[in-house]
């Protein structure tokens, strides 16, 4: 009797780990099958590098439509500067508009008349053949002047001045171009205007858009523009109308001196 017991005994514990070994997955509350736990949280996935995978790496796409963060405004605004060396280099030529000397041009090519002015006064001038075909001119039209002791400044006006042409400092040489080239070509200058103007600063600002090439300033449609700021007048135009407005500037100070 006591034999059967401890056999039967035997037997039951043979089958524990049996029964154990055959439980499904989806029973055991601490395996991986099964319903998930709700106290469990698995390890975010592994991401692997370019240099696991073999693969080359690959950057976000930049946003290259700049333009979408301000609505109507170019993806890379222009902005236009002179350097240090070709500032100079302006400044020589409007002091070289300065000097004087004799000139005999009869029915000579406007380029040829260039030239030839080019060499007298070392100074680099060429003519912008595009704006004159857009005006139906060609630097083959012939030009005439002739003068004593006269500027460069004055040469050039008077010789261009038939055919409405003008000149602008532009690119470190002095351009013979059209009118209407020129005023999509002004430059901005400020003047410091002398003590004696500062006081009659309004009514010198109506002497200056009334008396020099009125129809170029703003108030009247054209281009030009000129404002004060403070003692300084700040004029933006073209390069001939500049002159103009530092002529004006000298007169009425001198005048103003003389009545003190």
């Amino acid at each position: 009797m006591s034999a059967s017991r401890t056999l039967v005994a035997a037997c039951f514990l043979l089958a524990i780990p049996l029964g154990f070994a055959q439980a499904s997955p989806a029973d055991d509350p601490f395996g991986g099958g099964g319903s998930p736990d709700p106290f469990f949280s698995p390890p975010p996935p592994t991401v692997k590098s370019a240099a696991d995978t073999g693969h080359p790496s690959v950057r976000p796409a930049r946003n290259r439509n700049r333009s979408s963060a301000h609505p109507g405004q170019p993806a890379y605004p222009k902005a236009e500067s002179i350097p240090v060396d070709a500032a100079a280099t302006h400044e020589a030529i409007r002091k070289a508009l300065g000097s004087r000397d004799s000139v005999s041009i009869v029915d000579m090519p406007l380029n040829d008349a260039v030239v030839s002015l080019s060499a007298q006064f070392d100074v680099p001038i060429v003519i912008d053949s595009r704006s004159l075909e857009e005006i139906g001119l060609s630097p083959e039209e012939p030009v005439n002047v002739q003068l004593s002791n006269v500027s460069l400044r004055s040469i050039l006006k008077l010789m261009l001045r038939e055919y409405e042409l003008t000149y602008v400092i532009r690119d470190e040489v002095l351009m013979v171009t059209t009118i209407e080239a020129a005023e999509h070509s002004l430059t901005v200058r400020a003047y410091r205007l002398p003590e004696a103007i500062l006081s009659y600063d309004q009514p010198f600002m109506e002497a200056l858009k009334n008396s020099v090439v009125s129809d170029t300033w703003d108030t009247l449609g054209g281009p030009s523009t000129a404002t004060m700021v403070g003692p300084v007048l700040v004029v933006s135009t073209t390069e001939s109308v500049h002159e103009d407005v530092i002529a004006l500037i000298a007169k009425i100070d001198a005048a103003l001196q003389a009545k003190q």
